[in-house]
């Protein structure tokens, strides 16, 4: 059992308080330590909780604990076993987390004033280091390399910003969910406009189109949140069944063919995607193994050539979390997400139900994360799971601050 002493407790969750808003900054500047920072906090978060393995256990709902036995079962028909049962280590270590942050996030409250005054100065930050970076070509992101990385090049994309362009369209709404619950409509609203215009001028097209997404979920959950959560909940179930049936059926030759404007990336994961599928056939019902993906052979043969360029069918994961899934667990693997995914929605229903506003808010959340996720970054990227628990975390304290 973890026990601390009260004084140990309030060291703690100062140092949680104090550390969280630096997140978002590091994550501007270059990502490179954002997952073992959030990890440290995930860590202070559950000693302040003063539990033990069998109460986290314990808080876990049925469908976690199939997923978990499932995933460790994964290993060992994986490509890789001994990467897999790093990566299912993740997987736990995040299921885990979510229900301690969700059961005890009570504990690292603070005042909802300061919470406010915390992310605005955080998101400010974030701003102002992604128009110096823009139209610096990267002076800060490469002052803070040539520290961490002495053997780089000066060399910098705008791209690089990428990750932190996610990290502040989802910590936005924490923030937009604050404003609006101390009746700060206009903040809530200018807060909107200037993150939309940063992600536009941004080259993290995912991140804009999703912060778009969470925006139009959130007004059309406004006017009629108990028919609409229920709508949505079934459009993301019917896109979860739906995208290994097209990745299947679709034609990147054609469709590349009658839409030869598409940007080349565009045009890269429709072919990952048709890739993907064929690969997944070849195990439909249990899959290659849990974090497999980087570990699946791409030969001379399967290079695509398109617009001059080689391009491969399958750079390290498929640019889409359903087909990830699907091909390293299996159709068994793709129900298991599909109910665990409703479990959650209804849940997101429920609390709509109950507090309108911060419901309104997690859906957004949720829309902007699973976009992202479908377009962009591989789901077990340590960095990637990390954000995830960092917005379940913040947003459980500004559930549960001071009103």
């Amino acid at each position: 059992m973890i026990t601390l002493s009260n004084n140990n407790r309030e060291f703690l969750t100062g140092l949680i308080h104090s550390t969280i808003p630096i997140t978002l900054p590091i994550a501007m500047v270059s990502g490179l330590f954002m997952a073992p920072w959030i990890a440290v906090i995930m860590l202070m978060v559950f000693f302040v909780s003063n539990i033990n393995i069998a109460t986290a256990r314990s808080y876990l709902v049925p469908i976690e604990h199939i997923i978990a036995c499932f995933g460790l079962l994964s290993c060992f028909w994986s490509i890789d076993p001994a990467d897999s049962i790093i990566i299912f280590s993740q997987l736990l270590f995040v299921i885990v987390m979510k229900q301690v942050i969700s059961n005890k996030a009570y504990l690292v409250i603070m005042q909802k004033q300061h919470l406010i005054s915390k992310l605005t100065l955080a998101i400010t930050g974030s701003a102002v280091i992604f128009v110096v970076d823009s139209y610096t070509h990267g002076m800060i992101y490469s002052a803070v390399r040539s520290v961490v990385q002495p053997g780089s090049d000066n060399h910098f994309e705008l791209s690089w910003l990428d990750r932190g362009c996610a990290v502040l369209a989802l910590t936005s709404w924490v923030l937009i969910y604050l404003f609006v619950r101390s009746s700060q409509i206009l903040k809530a609203a200018i807060l909107y406009i200037a993150v939309f215009i940063l992600l536009y001028l941004s080259d993290s097209t995912s991140s804009f189109i999703a912060f778009i997404l969470g925006g139009i979920a959130y007004i059309v959950l406004y006017f009629s949140p108990r028919i609409m959560s229920f709508l949505l909940a079934l459009a993301i179930i019917a896109y979860m069944v739906a995208m290994p049936i097209f990745a299947i059926k679709q034609d990147p030759n054609k469709i590349t063919e009658n839409y030869s404007a598409i940007p080349i990336s565009y045009a890269h994961r429709l072919f990952i995607w048709k890739f993907t599928s064929e690969k997944a056939l070849e195990n439909v019902v249990l899959g290659k193994g849990i974090g497999s993906s980087r570990a699946i052979p791409v030969l001379e043969s399967d290079m695509v050539d398109y617009d001059n360029h080689s391009l491969s069918p399958l750079p390290r994961h498929p640019h889409n979390n359903i087909l990830q899934i699907w091909l390293e667990m299996g159709s068994v693997g793709l129900v298991l997400a599909i109910i665990y995914v409703w479990n959650i929605l209804v849940q997101f229903r429920n609390i709509t139900a109950v507090d309108k506003n911060f419901g309104l808010a997690i859906h957004a959340v949720f829309i902007n994360y699973f976009f992202i996720g479908m377009v962009s970054f591989n789901m077990w990227q340590s960095w990637w799971l990390m954000v995830l628990l960092y917005i379940i975390l913040l947003m459980n304290i500004a559930w549960k601050s001071d009103e």
